[in-house]
């Protein structure tokens, strides 16, 4: 849903456009500060109103670089509904959404293998 990153040194890339993977935004957080990132699951509690951004951390193999990420979710264990009803059709329930998410996405384990 949202990941919260800080960085003393580059390595987050921001791809402002999904379909355009080639085009890339390096981002530092300045000192002391925190960057929120947006996922596939905040989009879908939405219905869109918060875009998904699209990111990836790169090695620039730096000596010092110290990188601290929390991610947040939310709980699965009852149905979870959109915060706002998309236009012309009823709430669904996400769940399957957010848990597959990171294997569709990222082919990453899906959130109950975690």
């Amino acid at each position: 849903m949202i990941t919260s990153l800080y960085a003393n040194a580059p390595g987050l890339e921001i791809f402002p456009r999904e379909e355009e993977q080639s085009t890339t935004l390096l981002m530092l957080p300045a000192s002391n500060q925190i960057i929120w990132v947006s996922g596939s699951v905040l989009t879908a509690l939405t219905a869109g109103a918060v875009s998904t951004i699209y990111h990836q951390g790169r090695n620039h193999r730096l000596n010092n670089r110290q990188s601290i990420i929390y991610f947040l979710n939310p709980e699965l264990d009852e149905p979870l509904h959109s915060w706002v009803k998309p236009r012309g059709s009823d709430l669904e329930d996400i769940r399957e959404h957010v848990r597959n998410a990171p294997l569709l996405t990222f082919s990453l384990l899906p959130v109950e293998s975690l």
